[in-house]
């Protein structure tokens, strides 16, 4: 347990891909809700990690810059050939997602918002958001509301919940 008592740890999967008919192991590491407690875990090696959401505690850039610069030392000591990243609840409380425009359209609609073009609106400034997030998450792969294939394996990110 974590000093607050809840459990962290991980799932591992180890599936057998066939990869041009060729079959080898493929060891799959799943983790999420690891809130800025990612450097209590004790990683397995792997060829592919999932950190699937909830991976801050306020949504905030600085807190993703730190996840970044974890991902990082971790392929290293892991092995990690590929990085997987989806985002949780918890990115969309901050300005990983909420953009001050984003947050200002809100406020002026009183968050009810029937009217397509504000909505279209509202969504084009979360995938620039989304876009920024790529840019400071360079260890990782983000999967939002779209899939990858890794080794024959297809992985579907979506932070909807």
């Amino acid at each position: 347990p974590d000093p607050t008592g809840r459990h962290i740890g991980y799932a591992e999967s180890v599936l057998t891909a066939d990869t041009h008919s060729v079959r080898r192991v493929v060891k799959i590491v799943a983790i999420s809700d690891t809130h800025m407690k990612h450097d209590k875990l004790q990683m397995p090696t792997g060829d592919i990690l999932v950190l699937s959401g909830d991976y801050t505690n306020k949504g905030s850039i600085e807190e993703a810059k730190e996840v970044n610069r974890w991902l990082g030392d971790i392929r290293k000591r892991c092995g990690y050939q590929h990085m997987l990243l989806i985002n949780g609840n918890h990115e969309g409380f901050g300005d990983i997602v909420l953009s001050e425009a984003y947050k200002a359209i809100l406020a002026k609609h009183n968050r009810f918002i029937r009217d397509e073009k504000v909505m279209d609106e509202l969504d084009a400034l979360y995938d620039a958001q989304i876009e920024m997030l790529r840019r400071i998450m360079t260890n990782c792969t983000i999967l939002h509301d779209e899939s990858i294939t890794i080794e024959g394996i297809k992985f579907y990110g979506s932070a909807w919940t």
